[in-house]
């Protein structure tokens, strides 16, 4: 919408928050996420007021009326490290290597130290 050249110099003015208005009602229908006070903030609030979600939001459909469902791209281990390593992102494929295929089970297989109940002063 156009309310990005109000709201770059100051998200927090009254003419932001007015250009904003159908946007962020559109958003909580969409989202089902609850309208908290004017006044409160997140930490004031001890529990989540009820959705106002209904069954003509946005976000509700069923599941299993979908008939084909399309596979857009299939994390694997190895093709993430190839298709990493292949297409320059060679830190990337590192970092995949060590932190997904070595750390857990250096992790599992480290042996367990224990520690002498007797301290040397």
């Amino acid at each position: 919408s156009g309310c990005a050249l109000l709201c770059i110099p100051d998200s927090t003015s009254a003419e932001c928050q007015e250009c904003l208005v159908p946007c962020v009602e559109k958003f909580l229908v969409c989202s089902g996420f609850p309208e908290l006070e004017n006044d409160a903030t997140p930490q004031d609030q001890t529990a989540l007021p009820p959705s106002k979600t209904t069954g003509d939001s946005c976000n509700s459909f069923d599941l299993d009326a979908i008939e084909t469902w399309y596979s857009i791209y299939e994390v694997r281990f190895i093709q993430s490290v190839k298709d990493s390593w292949n297409n320059g992102a060679k830190l990337l494929a590192i970092i995949i290597v060590l932190f997904s295929g070595v750390w857990p089970y250096a992790k599992v297989c480290k042996p367990t130290i224990k520690l002498s109940e007797h301290t040397v002063a």
